[in-house]
């Protein structure tokens, strides 16, 4: 019995110490920086830096079920990728290996051994093993020389500027193609190419420029202080020039004992942006290129209109509708465009004249005899059925521009001079707008009488409401001063009504515990307090004599939202020479921004700094679903009021 149990004993012994030695082992797998010749990384596997900062793997983008090897941030949890190895060459199958083959040559295989990328063709020589350094380079060390790097991601960008990368001549940043597919998209950052020039170019497709930094001068852009050697700046730079022709720019950590990660950024929307920190779930943005989102090449897509500083950036022009309304109302992706909503038909084509629009870019100036008139320049447009638009110059003699194909980069202008647009002749004809007349004559006739009788039946229940009303005091009859809840706002408070998150339940139901407050409730607050600094007065006013503005937040978005931005300010100096309408629409835009409804369309303090500052434009806000309730209901009241 002895024996049995010391053998018993010394076989848990065992067990116990070969399953340490197996989660040893793992660990060591899962914490390396490198791998060495015939070594291979799974779809489960990683390396990861020596510090643990980045980490080489296979990853999926957000709603893709393709599999890319790339590079992201290891400790931070939204796994924020800088670099991706197969960007036009995803992995479609459920299985692939990442493999450091015995030739020397990083490769990736899928399920049946195919090569689906490699770095041969790149390499100086061959390999003899792969390490992810700390600051995120991937480096190829050489079979020869163990210490000579022969390929290193560094050359080799994707969107992402990581700190200590070298931008040389002939590189560039290219955005993802869209959130889903890591693949080049349209906008690229790049060193001007022109022999001597120090500048960097914002690029539409490689050879169309809409933003610059301006020539590096002693220790700075000059259009682009921000980035300078100068260690006071969160964007730290350094330009390093041997010849006109060898040259290149190393983006700097501000700090680089202090670790905190940072990155530029060229974005699928056209625009550059700088992050220092993360905290709170999310990226703190320091600075942002362009400024204007107008200047992005295509912002608007086909026919698309762009205003600065409005709350929606793009609209189509007139006779045009989104072509995408997903994307195009959801205020994230405007590059679709707008398509026609008739046809055009060559032989019956006619065009509309618009007085407020500037010229759009893809111009063909036509060789217009002398003196040319709008009749001449109509006539020579329609002779070709890919005009689609004419302009007359400003020219001595005046001659035509003609436009053929899709308009892009349409902009909002008060001194442009008259382009007319090609359209079909069912939008302009006369007979058009009399039928439209007539449909909308006997849509009136049909509905008025339905209309008078649901007025009266609201007219009666609005009547009792205040009669039972008015014993509640001023506060029943303070807007907002109830809030309805959705369904799904409920789902997302108690996270799916999980039963850890239930505090009882009784008669009128369960009872959930909520959310904690976040930061971006200090945002909304600092949007309440700019409305009420921007307006002289208190968000909440109940001695208002027009009811519509007892809370100020609802009628102050509701003026935003049609444009009348400059109603909003304080009488007291709304006349004054010296105010700056540019400041107050941009300081409205980012108060309505800050009291966005959804939290997760609030931007950071850092962000709204920099929106206050003008290094970044305001986003794009929607009037919230309780914002939008109570204007239609300030807007019933007054109706109502006025008829009584």
């Amino acid at each position: 019995m002895a024996i049995h149990g010391i053998s018993a004993f010394k076989c848990v012994e065992c067990f116990l110490l070969g399953f340490i030695l197996i989660m040893l082992v793992h660990r060591c797998e899962c914490s390396r920086d490198v791998l060495t010749l015939g070594e291979s990384l799974s779809i489960n596997q990683t390396i990861i830096s020596e510090n643990g900062t980045f980490a080489l793997g296979f990853f999926s983008p957000n709603g893709s079920t393709n599999l890319y090897v790339g590079i992201w941030f290891a400790q931070i949890p939204d796994k924020s990728v800088v670099w991706v190895a197969n960007r036009e060459a995803p992995l479609r199958t459920i299985s692939g290996v990442l493999k450091l083959s015995t030739d020397g040559y990083l490769s990736l295989f899928d399920s049946e051994g195919r090569s689906l990328w490699s770095t041969e063709r790149a390499q100086k020589a061959k390999a003899s093993s792969v390490m992810i350094m700390e600051n995120g380079n991937l480096v190829m060390l050489g079979q020869q020389n163990k210490s000579e790097s022969v390929w290193e991601s560094f050359e080799h960008p994707g969107d992402t500027w990581l700190t200590e990368m070298k931008m040389w001549k002939g590189m560039r940043l290219t955005s993802w193609k869209s959130d889903v597919d890591p693949a080049p998209g349209p906008f690229s950052l790049g060193m001007d190419p022109s022999p001597g020039k120090t500048q960097f170019l914002l690029l539409y497709n490689n050879t169309k420029s809409y933003w610059t930094t301006g020539e590096w001068v002693v220790d700075r852009f000059i259009y682009v202080p921000e980035l300078t050697i100068s260690g006071s700046t969160l964007v730290p730079s350094e330009f390093v020039k041997y010849s006109p022709t060898s040259m290149y720019f190393r983006y700097l950590h501000p700090d680089a004992s202090q670790r905190i990660p940072q990155r530029l950024v060229m974005y699928k929307s056209g625009d550059l942006r700088s992050f220092y920190g993360f905290a709170n779930g999310e990226w703190n943005v320091v600075w942002s290129a362009p400024r204007d989102m107008c200047n992005v090449y295509d912002m608007c897509g086909a026919y698309g209109v762009c205003t600065s500083l409005n709350i929606q950036f793009c609209n189509c022009l007139r006779g045009f509708n989104p072509k995408d309304d997903r994307t195009w109302y959801s205020q994230e992706w405007w590059a679709s465009g707008c398509v026609r909503r008739t046809p055009l038909n060559c032989s019956t084509d006619s065009f509309t004249q618009l007085t407020d629009k500037s010229f759009p870019d893809n111009v063909i100036p036509s060789m217009q005899t002398k003196h040319a008139t709008v009749k001449e320049c109509t006539a020579a447009c329609l002779t070709n059925c890919s005009c689609t638009a004419f302009a007359i110059t400003n020219s001595t003699p005046p001659a035509c521009q003609m436009w053929f194909g899709d308009l892009l980069n349409v902009r909002n202008s008060a001194n442009a001079r008259p382009l007319f647009i090609r359209m079909a002749a069912s939008e302009l004809s006369e007979g058009g707008e009399s039928k439209a007349k007539r449909t909308t004559i006997l849509a009136l006739c049909i509905s008025l009488p339905v209309a008078a009788m649901a007025a009266a039946v609201f007219l009666l229940v609005v009547r009792k409401r205040r009669r039972s009303g008015q014993q509640g005091g001023d506060d029943e009859e303070l807007p907002a001063s109830l809030r309805i809840f959705s369904y799904k706002e409920l789902q997302v408070a108690t996270k799916n009504f999980k039963a850890k998150h239930k505090l009882g339940k009784g008669a009128f139901g369960v009872v959930y515990k909520g959310l904690p407050i976040t930061p971006k409730a200090d945002v909304y607050s600092y949007g309440m307090t700019l409305l009420e600094i921007i307006s002289g007065r208190r968000n909440i006013d109940l001695e208002m004599q027009d009811s519509s503005k007892y809370y100020f937040p609802t009628w102050a978005a509701n003026q935003i939202h049609e444009g009348n931005v400059m109603n909003l300010v304080d009488q007291r100096i709304s006349g004054n020479a010296d105010l700056d309408e540019d400041e107050v629409k941009r300081a409205a835009f980012v108060s309505i921004v800050c009291i966005q409804e959804d939290e997760s369309v609030r931007p950071s303090m850092g962000e709204v700094v920099l929106m206050l500052e003008g290094k970044m434009e305001p986003h794009a806000p929607q009037l919230s679903a309780s914002l939008q309730v109570l204007v239609h209901r300030h807007a019933g009241a007054q109706q109502t009021d006025s008829s009584i």
